[in-house]
Protein backbone atom coordinates (compact mmCIF):
# COMPACT_ATOMS: atom_id res chain seq x y z
CA UNK A 1 0.00 0.00 0.00
CA UNK A 2 2.96 2.31 0.95
CA UNK A 3 4.33 1.98 -2.86
CA UNK A 4 0.98 2.44 -4.30
CA UNK A 5 0.69 5.88 -1.77
CA UNK A 6 4.38 6.64 -2.83
CA UNK A 7 3.93 6.39 -7.09
CA UNK A 8 0.09 8.25 -7.07
CA UNK A 9 0.19 11.01 -4.58
CA UNK A 10 4.71 11.41 -4.48
CA UNK A 11 4.35 15.00 -4.55
CA UNK A 12 1.77 15.06 -1.54
CA UNK A 13 4.04 12.88 0.76
CA UNK A 14 7.58 14.86 0.01
CA UNK A 15 5.55 18.09 1.03
CA UNK A 16 4.29 16.37 4.03
CA UNK A 17 7.48 14.74 5.22
CA UNK A 18 9.26 18.20 4.21
CA UNK A 19 7.06 19.50 6.92
CA UNK A 20 7.35 17.07 9.59
CA UNK A 21 10.95 17.40 9.60
CA UNK A 22 10.74 21.62 9.24
CA UNK A 23 8.47 20.97 12.51
CA UNK A 24 11.25 18.64 14.11
CA UNK A 25 13.97 21.31 13.15
CA UNK A 26 12.52 24.10 14.74
CA UNK A 27 11.63 22.23 17.98
CA UNK A 28 15.32 20.87 18.07
CA UNK A 29 16.57 24.61 17.19
CA UNK A 30 14.17 25.76 20.08
CA UNK A 31 15.79 23.47 22.41
CA UNK A 32 19.13 24.71 21.85
CA UNK A 33 17.91 28.07 21.67
CA UNK A 34 16.67 28.69 25.11
CA UNK A 35 20.00 26.98 26.77
CA UNK A 36 21.68 29.61 25.25
CA UNK A 37 19.05 32.22 26.67
CA UNK A 38 19.24 30.65 30.41
CA UNK A 39 22.61 30.97 30.11
CA UNK A 40 23.10 34.53 29.21
CA UNK A 41 20.59 35.12 32.12
CA UNK A 42 23.18 33.09 34.19
CA UNK A 43 25.62 35.79 32.96
CA UNK A 44 23.17 38.47 33.48
CA UNK A 45 23.60 39.37 29.69
CA UNK A 46 20.05 41.07 29.27
CA UNK A 47 20.53 42.36 25.38
CA UNK A 48 21.66 38.45 24.06
CA UNK A 49 18.84 37.30 26.47
CA UNK A 50 16.60 39.13 24.61
CA UNK A 51 17.66 38.35 21.39
CA UNK A 52 17.52 34.53 22.02
CA UNK A 53 14.09 35.22 23.53
CA UNK A 54 12.92 36.62 20.14
CA UNK A 55 14.83 33.82 18.22
CA UNK A 56 12.55 31.17 20.88
CA UNK A 57 9.47 32.98 20.31
CA UNK A 58 10.22 32.68 16.44
CA UNK A 59 11.23 29.01 16.29
CA UNK A 60 8.36 28.07 18.35
CA UNK A 61 5.51 29.80 16.10
CA UNK A 62 7.26 28.57 13.11
CA UNK A 63 7.06 24.64 14.98
CA UNK A 64 2.83 25.17 15.14
CA UNK A 65 2.72 26.37 11.48
CA UNK A 66 4.28 23.69 10.26
CA UNK A 67 2.75 21.29 12.62
CA UNK A 68 -0.21 22.56 11.94
CA UNK A 69 -0.02 22.72 8.16
CA UNK A 70 1.20 18.62 8.38
CA UNK A 71 -1.73 17.68 9.96
CA UNK A 72 -4.09 19.61 7.85
CA UNK A 73 -1.90 18.02 4.84
CA UNK A 74 -2.19 14.90 6.29
CA UNK A 75 -6.25 14.83 6.81
CA UNK A 76 -6.64 15.96 3.02
CA UNK A 77 -4.64 13.48 1.54
CA UNK A 78 -6.16 10.33 3.89
CA UNK A 79 -9.36 12.05 2.02
CA UNK A 80 -8.15 11.46 -1.25
CA UNK A 81 -6.71 8.38 -0.30
CA UNK A 82 -9.99 7.15 0.74
CA UNK A 83 -12.12 8.33 -2.30
CA UNK A 84 -9.50 6.89 -4.78
CA UNK A 85 -10.39 3.12 -2.88
CA UNK A 86 -13.70 3.60 -3.00
CA UNK A 87 -14.09 4.80 -6.68
CA UNK A 88 -11.99 1.71 -7.09
CA UNK A 89 -14.10 -0.57 -4.83
CA UNK A 90 -17.41 0.85 -7.43
CA UNK A 91 -15.74 0.42 -10.13
CA UNK A 92 -14.61 -3.32 -9.70
CA UNK A 93 -17.86 -4.45 -8.50
CA UNK A 94 -19.85 -2.44 -11.18
CA UNK A 95 -17.86 -4.65 -13.40
CA UNK A 96 -18.87 -8.08 -11.49
CA UNK A 97 -21.94 -9.86 -12.71
CA UNK A 98 -25.07 -10.01 -11.14
CA UNK A 99 -24.63 -13.82 -9.86
CA UNK A 100 -21.54 -12.71 -8.82
CA UNK A 101 -22.68 -9.81 -6.32
CA UNK A 102 -25.28 -12.01 -5.50
CA UNK A 103 -23.53 -14.95 -3.93
CA UNK A 104 -20.78 -12.86 -2.31
CA UNK A 105 -20.81 -11.68 1.02
CA UNK A 106 -21.01 -8.10 0.35
CA UNK A 107 -21.68 -7.01 4.76
CA UNK A 108 -18.48 -8.71 5.48
CA UNK A 109 -16.51 -7.16 2.31
CA UNK A 110 -17.97 -3.44 3.20
CA UNK A 111 -17.29 -4.17 7.06
CA UNK A 112 -13.48 -5.28 6.43
CA UNK A 113 -13.00 -2.24 4.38
CA UNK A 114 -14.78 0.13 6.57
CA UNK A 115 -12.70 -1.12 8.98
CA UNK A 116 -9.72 -0.78 7.12
CA UNK A 117 -10.38 2.66 6.08
CA UNK A 118 -10.93 4.08 10.21
CA UNK A 119 -7.65 2.52 10.86
CA UNK A 120 -6.44 4.22 7.45
CA UNK A 121 -7.53 7.51 8.59
CA UNK A 122 -6.39 7.05 12.35
CA UNK A 123 -2.76 6.23 11.46
CA UNK A 124 -2.03 8.41 8.23
CA UNK A 125 -0.36 11.00 10.44
CA UNK A 126 1.57 8.59 12.47
CA UNK A 127 2.84 6.58 9.30
CA UNK A 128 4.56 10.59 7.96
CA UNK A 129 5.44 10.97 11.71
CA UNK A 130 7.48 7.33 11.28
CA UNK A 131 9.37 8.60 8.41
CA UNK A 132 10.95 11.62 9.55
CA UNK A 133 11.37 10.13 12.88
CA UNK A 134 15.46 8.87 11.72
CA UNK A 135 16.39 12.98 11.53
CA UNK A 136 14.57 13.71 14.71
CA UNK A 137 16.62 10.93 16.32
CA UNK A 138 19.97 12.19 15.11
CA UNK A 139 19.14 15.48 15.94
CA UNK A 140 18.01 14.56 19.79
CA UNK A 141 21.22 12.74 19.83
CA UNK A 142 23.44 15.29 18.62
CA UNK A 143 22.21 18.05 21.23
CA UNK A 144 21.94 15.74 23.97
CA UNK A 145 25.90 14.08 23.73
CA UNK A 146 27.06 17.91 23.09
CA UNK A 147 24.63 18.77 26.14
CA UNK A 148 25.86 15.51 28.34
CA UNK A 149 28.95 13.70 27.29
CA UNK A 150 28.30 10.08 26.74
CA UNK A 151 25.26 9.88 29.44
CA UNK A 152 23.01 11.75 26.28
CA UNK A 153 23.31 8.20 24.47
CA UNK A 154 21.87 6.61 28.04
CA UNK A 155 18.86 8.68 27.16
CA UNK A 156 18.31 7.58 23.44
CA UNK A 157 18.86 3.99 24.38
CA UNK A 158 16.19 4.10 26.89
CA UNK A 159 13.82 4.89 23.89
CA UNK A 160 14.92 1.96 21.67
CA UNK A 161 14.86 -0.40 24.53
CA UNK A 162 11.08 0.28 25.15
CA UNK A 163 9.94 0.23 21.43
CA UNK A 164 9.95 -3.39 20.97
CA UNK A 165 7.63 -3.91 23.86
CA UNK A 166 5.27 -1.20 22.08
CA UNK A 167 5.46 -3.21 19.03
CA UNK A 168 4.82 -6.60 20.61
CA UNK A 169 1.92 -5.16 22.18
CA UNK A 170 0.67 -4.01 18.86
CA UNK A 171 1.10 -7.17 17.08
CA UNK A 172 -0.85 -9.09 19.92
CA UNK A 173 -3.56 -6.52 19.13
CA UNK A 174 -3.48 -7.15 15.37
CA UNK A 175 -4.08 -11.01 16.41
CA UNK A 176 -6.67 -9.86 18.71
CA UNK A 177 -8.70 -7.77 15.73
CA UNK A 178 -8.12 -10.49 13.45
CA UNK A 179 -10.67 -12.38 15.91
CA UNK A 180 -13.07 -9.62 16.34
CA UNK A 181 -13.51 -9.11 12.55
CA UNK A 182 -14.27 -13.28 12.75
CA UNK A 183 -16.51 -12.77 15.69
CA UNK A 184 -18.61 -9.54 13.32
CA UNK A 185 -18.82 -11.33 10.20
CA UNK A 186 -19.97 -14.09 11.91
CA UNK A 187 -22.59 -11.85 13.29
CA UNK A 188 -23.40 -9.82 10.00
CA UNK A 189 -23.41 -13.11 8.41
CA UNK A 190 -26.37 -14.46 11.18
CA UNK A 191 -28.20 -11.20 11.07
CA UNK A 192 -28.46 -11.37 7.31
CA UNK A 193 -29.75 -14.43 7.09
CA UNK A 194 -32.33 -13.81 9.99
CA UNK A 195 -33.41 -10.67 7.66
CA UNK A 196 -33.48 -13.05 4.67
CA UNK A 197 -35.63 -15.51 6.48
CA UNK A 198 -37.41 -13.68 8.71
CA UNK A 199 -40.66 -15.63 7.80
CA UNK A 200 -39.23 -19.06 8.77
CA UNK A 201 -37.87 -17.41 12.02
CA UNK A 202 -40.98 -16.24 12.80
CA UNK A 203 -42.90 -19.50 11.66
CA UNK A 204 -40.77 -21.70 13.85
CA UNK A 205 -40.42 -19.34 16.35
CA UNK A 206 -36.42 -19.17 16.36
CA UNK A 207 -36.20 -15.37 17.87
CA UNK A 208 -34.74 -16.84 21.08
CA UNK A 209 -32.07 -19.70 19.62
CA UNK A 210 -31.10 -16.55 16.90
CA UNK A 211 -30.88 -14.12 19.63
CA UNK A 212 -28.90 -16.12 21.96
CA UNK A 213 -26.16 -17.04 18.98
CA UNK A 214 -25.87 -13.15 18.36
CA UNK A 215 -25.78 -12.41 21.89
CA UNK A 216 -23.07 -15.12 22.25
CA UNK A 217 -20.73 -13.70 19.28
CA UNK A 218 -21.53 -9.86 20.24
CA UNK A 219 -20.43 -11.09 23.86
CA UNK A 220 -17.37 -12.42 22.08
CA UNK A 221 -16.86 -9.42 20.10
CA UNK A 222 -17.23 -7.07 23.58
CA UNK A 223 -14.74 -9.17 25.21
CA UNK A 224 -11.86 -8.92 22.02
CA UNK A 225 -12.51 -4.89 22.24
CA UNK A 226 -11.89 -4.58 25.81
CA UNK A 227 -8.59 -6.42 25.92
CA UNK A 228 -7.40 -4.32 22.73
CA UNK A 229 -8.18 -1.02 24.59
CA UNK A 230 -6.38 -2.54 27.91
CA UNK A 231 -3.74 -3.32 25.35
CA UNK A 232 -3.84 -0.02 23.60
CA UNK A 233 -4.20 1.89 26.97
CA UNK A 234 -1.07 -0.13 28.53
CA UNK A 235 1.21 0.69 25.05
CA UNK A 236 -0.14 4.81 24.98
CA UNK A 237 0.66 4.55 29.12
CA UNK A 238 3.98 3.07 28.38
CA UNK A 239 4.79 5.74 24.93
CA UNK A 240 3.93 9.09 27.07
CA UNK A 241 6.04 7.73 30.13
CA UNK A 242 8.97 7.05 28.18
CA UNK A 243 10.42 10.34 28.65
CA UNK A 244 9.93 9.83 32.33
CA UNK A 245 11.65 6.79 32.05
CA UNK A 246 14.63 8.61 30.00
CA UNK A 247 15.07 11.21 32.65
CA UNK A 248 14.97 9.09 35.54
CA UNK A 249 17.64 6.71 33.99
CA UNK A 250 19.74 9.77 32.58
CA UNK A 251 19.84 11.37 36.41
CA UNK A 252 20.69 7.82 37.75
CA UNK A 253 23.79 7.02 35.51
CA UNK A 254 24.71 10.50 36.09
CA UNK A 255 24.85 10.59 40.18
CA UNK A 256 26.38 7.17 40.26
CA UNK A 257 28.50 7.56 37.75
CA UNK A 258 29.80 10.78 39.83
CA UNK A 259 29.13 13.13 36.97
CA UNK A 260 30.02 16.49 38.22
CA UNK A 261 28.59 19.48 35.45
CA UNK A 262 25.34 19.23 36.72
CA UNK A 263 24.46 22.81 36.53
CA UNK A 264 21.17 24.15 36.74
CA UNK A 265 20.79 25.07 32.73
CA UNK A 266 21.64 21.51 32.32
CA UNK A 267 18.99 20.53 34.58
CA UNK A 268 16.38 22.93 32.95
CA UNK A 269 17.39 21.85 29.78
CA UNK A 270 17.62 18.05 30.05
CA UNK A 271 13.78 18.50 31.17
CA UNK A 272 12.62 20.47 28.77
CA UNK A 273 14.28 18.39 26.11
CA UNK A 274 12.03 15.62 27.11
CA UNK A 275 9.25 16.99 28.25
CA UNK A 276 8.57 19.52 25.29
CA UNK A 277 10.66 18.79 22.72
CA UNK A 278 9.32 16.39 20.05
CA UNK A 279 12.47 15.02 19.21
CA UNK A 280 12.25 11.62 21.87
CA UNK A 281 8.37 11.86 22.57
CA UNK A 282 8.38 11.15 18.56
CA UNK A 283 8.28 7.24 19.97
CA UNK A 284 4.51 8.73 21.85
CA UNK A 285 3.22 8.82 18.41
CA UNK A 286 4.62 5.94 16.72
Amino acid sequence: MFSILMSTYKMEVLALCLLMILESACRLGSSVVIQRLIQSLLDNDKSLAYMYAGIELVLLLLAAVFRNNAFTEASLLNARVRSSFVFLLYQRVSRCSQFVVRNTDMGKLINMLAGDFNTMEAKMTMLFTSLTFPFTLLGAAAILVNRLGWVGLVCIAVPLIILPFQSLIGRVNGKILQKVNGFKDKRVKIISEVIEGIRFVKLYAWELAFNRIIGTLRSAEVNHYIRIYLGQSFERALANSTTIWSAFVCFLVMHYTGVSQLSQTILYHRNHDLYENDAISCFDRG
